[in-house]
């Protein structure tokens, strides 16, 4: 899939092989939309986001959670973590 944003999810399947091409895999599981309207500016605030980012809904992990995937990486975070969020994206994308 191209990189953005997934609102409605991507099936994991798909996102191993976003994973596969060097992108990373933001899955996030939030009933509360104003953690989703947090979440939106601090990625879209990240240089790579465009490039290398996929953010996707995804209720498999639990409520409240940001999950960072890039192949073999993983960083898991309460709510939305703007400047862990960032370093990970420096650090491992592409």
């Amino acid at each position: 899939m191209d990189c953005g944003w997934y609102p409605d999810g991507l099936p994991d399947e798909v996102a191993t092989h976003n994973l596969e091409h060097g992108n990373v895999v933001v899955s996030y599981h939030f009933t509360n939309p104003a953690q989703v309207s947090e979440l939106r500016p601090v990625l879209d605030g990240v240089d790579q986001f465009a490039s290398w980012g996929v953010a996707r809904s995804y209720d498999k992990i639990p409520d409240g959670q940001v999950a960072l995937s890039a192949w073999g990486r993983l960083a898991r975070f309460e709510g939305v973590a703007a400047g862990d969020i960032e370093l990970f994206f420096e650090t491992i994308a592409g």
